[in-house]
């Protein structure tokens, strides 16, 4: 049986906490950023976590599932 691969799309855009919550960071905040208020890049910087649902199949896919 070979070894299962991690989808390395997912590894790259989520991070897994020391409870195991899957976080992300939010779109965005790339670029454009003058018409944007101070509020709007600020919340941009902020990691936010998977819901329940989205988090499982995310999991399967840094699983190697």
């Amino acid at each position: 049986m070979p070894k299962l691969k991690t989808r390395k799309a997912a590894a790259k855009r989520v991070r897994v906490t020391r409870r195991g919550k899957l976080m992300h960071a939010k779109g965005a905040s790339g670029h454009l950023k003058t018409k944007k208020s101070y509020r709007a890049r600020k919340a941009g910087k902020k990691m936010t976590a998977l819901t329940p649902g989205f988090a499982r199949k995310v999991m399967a896919m840094l699983r190697g599932g």
